[in-house]
């Protein structure tokens, strides 16, 4: 009975654990208000990312994430808003439990904590009005939540533009 128990507790850990919401943070301008524009245009990628297929698929569920929220994609000379990205990830290593419930042996795991950054700023001006910043953790050995680097870009992007306003014309 003891074993079940300690089993059921913790798949439920480590299934709340992969419900749970990602980490974000947000800054906003003072008095801007985002959803008062109504169109975006992505800034150019940097060379090095031009070709990255990662880069692309960010790029396209932010666009996609943008115009779900009522934003509308134009060009850049005439759009109200420039969206800009940082992605980046870091090798992080740290000890697992082995998956043995009645023992308390851990192994060494490699984990790769991302980092997200959208960057809002108003088309013409260029000034930065909204920054949201989503994290989340790879853990490609199968142990505890694991993902794919690309589903880890993916849902820290819905993650970080929930938080945005919506245009105030999809309201």
């Amino acid at each position: 009975m003891r074993v079940a128990l300690r089993i059921l507790c913790a798949v439920c850990a480590v299934w709340t654990a992969g419900c749970a919401s990602m980490p974000v943070d947000t800054e906003i301008v003072p008095a801007a208000d985002v959803a008062r524009f109504s169109t975006f245009a992505m800034a150019p990628p940097a060379a090095a990312d031009a070709s990255d297929g990662l880069d692309a698929r960010i790029r396209d569920e932010i666009a996609q994430q943008l115009g779900a929220r009522g934003y509308l994609v134009a060009p850049p000379d005439y759009a109200d808003l420039s969206v800009d990205f940082r992605w980046s990830t870091a090798a992080s290593d740290r000890r697992v439990n082995a998956g043995d419930p009645d023992t308390d042996y851990y192994v060494p795991a490699t984990a790769l904590a991302t980092e997200l950054a959208i960057d809002i700023a108003e088309g013409r001006a260029g000034k930065r009005l909204w920054r949201g910043v989503g994290r989340a953790r790879v853990q490609p050995t199968g142990r505890l939540i694991t993902t794919s680097v690309e589903e880890a870009a993916v849902a820290s992007v819905r993650a970080v533009l929930a938080e945005l306003p919506p245009a105030k014309a999809s309201r």
